[in-house]
């Protein structure tokens, strides 16, 4: 009898799934949603799914497109491009008798912000008890941030933490939220405060689009179209065969526990470490969305013994180069932090991806670097003076894609070096109005000092390295010398995971970020 049945129940599915999508619902991306951002001075493409063979009308700003849902139940429209709008519009979307009316539709900035934890974490998570007391006054501030603020001109949708093996979502689940106590706790706080600088200096909308992961490396976030030397797709393939083996044996092994408690004892594979898994989960339902660019914290999970840590720049610059081929806006802005001091790693890792981050300023186009070794917390790899970071990423926005050419964006960072027998001469670029010896504390702006240079090092022929002398010796120079090294061969600087006396900085009160010329 139980066999007789079967043939009818599939037959039912099959009349079901043919009812579905003969009558599908009209819908959107999850971006297109009440109080949403739409970036200015940008074609405003609007897409979604809708019934195969019927046409969609999206109606914005006295503008009309139009557009047939495809053979695989998709639309697309493109309206024409926005200047900046604090008031609120209505954008409607018709489909035969459906309607969607989307409020409070804003027209401004919309940066991309992504990453790892330091980019995830939210003011929330940074408003909780520190693990290091005298950095506790910035958890207060951050809980007041969160409870006291209003701006809702300010806004952010969050794109959930989802993974996808082989190919790349299209949607997700998230709304937009602007400014107030009762949203501020879920707003990433580096994003946020980046966004909160553009708003004070430019006084239009701006617009979060958070997508970021803990605990992720680079690769992840790169498509798979990127991994193609030998070597790489071998590494490729060999991670997805891999995790698609410990998958099979997971969904096994939680099938055959009996009791919830056993299952909770069953590892998930970390399917999130696997090369383009969260570009497809995370960044793929994004790509035609108009941005302003993208604001970038990650590099700790890439920072150790057997992540590869040598190649981060390599795979940094394909992300970079793929997602604005995804994307297909130009080569638009891509701004990052470089890692905050943190003492619990290894050394040659950690500095070794710090560098790498200095070189991508120079190496890759359109590119900018917040330098943060300032505001680490030795026992933290989470500092939460989320502020400055914030801020200093603003300051490259601000300086190269808002005019303000008046502004000095970035710390002092390494030019070149001559050697004048036992004597090496260090040029900078990014020196402002001239270099000066200040300390930062907490929150506050760094103040000049009246201490000896801190953090400089020699090494001769034999490459043994030693503390030495530095001062500044012009503007944009600084002179290191060593009795011991009386023939350098190199220089660096900042050479260390942590340390609360690196003191170079230019007058306006940016750091100076490390560097070796070995």
């Amino acid at each position: 009898m139980k066999n007789k049945c079967l043939p009818i129940v599939g037959f039912l599915i099959i009349l079901v799934t043919l009812f579905s999508m003969a009558f599908a619902k009209l819908e959107t991306s999850a971006l297109f949603s009440d109080g949403m951002v739409l970036q200015q001075k940008k074609p405003i493409k609007v897409w979604g799914w809708a019934d195969q063979g019927t046409s969609v009308k999206v109606e914005f700003a006295k503008n009309v497109a139009e557009s047939n849902v495809d053979n695989h139940g998709k639309w697309m429209v493109e309206l024409p491009a926005q200047t900046a709008s604090k008031d609120s519009q209505i954008m409607t979307i018709t489909s035969g008798d459906e309607k969607l009316v989307i409020s409070d539709v804003l027209v401004g900035e919309v940066w991309l912000a992504s990453g790892q934890s330091n980019m995830e974490w939210t003011l929330r998570y940074l408003s909780n008890k520190t693990r290091s007391p005298q950095y506790q006054s910035i958890a207060e501030f951050m809980k007041q941030e969160a409870t006291m603020n209003s701006d809702p001109l300010l806004r952010q949708i969050a794109v959930p933490k989802v993974t996808s093996f082989d190919e790349g979502l299209e949607n997700f689940k998230g709304k937009w939220v602007d400014s107030k106590p009762i949203n501020n706790p879920q707003f990433s706080g580096a994003a946020y405060f980046f966004a909160k600088e553009l708003r004070r200096e430019l006084d239009l909308p701006v617009g979060i689009i958070l997508s970021a992961w803990g605990g992720t490396r680079v690769e992840p976030w790169i498509p798979s179209t990127y991994f193609t030397e030998t070597d790489e797709k071998q590494y490729y393939l060999n991670t997805h065969k891999s995790i698609q083996q410990q998958l099979e044996v997971y969904q096994k092994r939680l099938a055959e526990a009996n009791e919830s408690e056993e299952q909770v004892k069953i590892k998930e594979p970390r399917v999130k470490d696997t090369p383009a898994a969260l570009y497809n989960g995370m960044i793929n339902p994004l790509v035609s969305y108009g941005i302003k660019g993208v604001i970038w914290y990650q590099g700790e999970s890439n920072a150790g013994v057997h992540s590869n840590y040598q190649k981060y720049a390599e795979y940094f610059g394909k992300l970079v180069k793929s997602w604005r081929e995804a994307f297909n806006q130009g080569d638009f802005p891509f701004y990052y932090c470089q890692l905050a001091g943190y003492s619990h790693r290894e050394k040659e890792e950690w500095l070794s991806v710090c560098n790498q981050q200095r070189q991508g300023v120079t190496e890759i186009s359109n590119t900018g670097m917040a330098v943060l070794n300032d505001i680490g917390q030795e026992k933290d790899i989470h500092p939460r003076n989320k502020i400055d970071a914030g801020k200093r990423l603003a300051l490259w926005a601000l300086a190269k894609d808002y005019g303000r050419s008046d502004l000095v964006y970035s710390g002092p960072l390494y030019k070149s070096y001559e050697i004048k027998e036992h004597q090496v001469i260090i040029s900078f670029d990014n020196t402002g109005s001239g270099l000066q010896v200040a300390k930062k504390h907490l929150l506050e702006e760094a103040k000049a000092v009246d201490e000896p240079l801190y953090g400089f090092e020699l090494c001769g022929e034999d490459g043994v390295w030693h503390p030495s002398s530095a001062e500044i010796s012009d503007s944009n120079q600084v002179t290191v010398s060593n009795d011991i090294v009386v023939q350098p061969k190199h220089v660096r600087y900042g050479w260390k995971t942590y340390s609360d006396n690196f003191n170079l900085y230019n007058k306006e009160g940016l750091p100076t970020s490390l560097f070796t010329t070995k």
